[in-house]
């Protein structure tokens, strides 16, 4: 199929407290906020919603930790953006540490059904090792659904090895980079314009569609703005 060429803008909002403790706040108000100014951006006629799945405390590392507020979450959202057709559901960011792809796709067999409930928009499915583990995933894919996606995670400066990207498109898997960077895996560090150059060209290729990380005003070359940002005046 044909990359989305369109503005892409991307809403990892981090509902899990940073407490170590269980807690999600499923307001939407926030996301409501930012997803209705988005639809006044010229050419952003695709937003992603990603339900963001982090390494802040051992079990954090496991999308499995959060699954029965993942199944609210995703719920939510679904219902009530159910006839908004340019939104792509993330279900999880990086799952690492000891988290299988077994773990993973006990996971998504949880939170597909429950979004296939309200809409047939696409459906992103991270892996395991922060989302750079295709190889696991091409040896048992997920089965009985359509429209999903397999994403993909790399920082140019520090993953420069482009085979599992390359074996899953020519095996017919639908990969989507859904978060990647030219610098260090940290999101600082110098741009290695070389390196990014050369996934670019596999990706484009392939038209294999990217996102990049990210924009914000914090420290660190990955973020676009300058951290003395704080309007869009500035």
């Amino acid at each position: 199929r044909p990359a989305l060429h369109q503005d892409l803008v991307q809403f990892r909002i981090r509902s899990i407290a940073q407490t170590g403790n269980r807690a999600i706040d499923c307001d939407l108000t926030l996301f409501d906020h930012f997803f209705h100014r988005a639809e006044n951006v010229d050419g952003a006629d695709l937003l992603v919603y990603s339900a963001a799945v982090g390494a802040d405390n051992p079990e954090d590392k496991n999308p499995l930790y959060y699954l029965e507020e993942s199944k609210d979450l995703f719920e939510k959202i679904s219902t009530k953006y159910k006839d908004y057709h340019n939104i792509l559901y993330e279900i999880m960011n990086e799952p690492n540490g000891p988290t299988t792809w077994e773990d993973c796709k006990k996971y998504a067999n949880e939170i597909i059904p429950i979004i296939r409930e309200n809409t047939s928009n696409i459906v992103l499915v991270g892996n395991p090792k922060w989302t750079a583990d295709l190889n696991s995933v091409m040896a048992s894919p997920l089965e009985g659904y359509t429209n999903i996606m397999y994403t993909y995670h790399f920082y140019a400066a520090d993953h420069q090895n482009k085979q599992q990207v390359i074996t899953a498109y020519d095996k017919g898997f639908p990969v989507f980079i859904s978060e990647h960077g030219g610098m260090e895996s940290s999101g600082d560090g110098a741009l290695d314009i070389e390196a990014i150059t050369a996934w670019y060209k596999v990706l484009d290729e392939r038209n294999i569609s990217y996102v990049a990380w990210n924009i914000s005003n914090t420290k660190g070359s990955a973020s676009i703005l300058k951290t003395t940002t704080s309007s869009a005046k500035d």
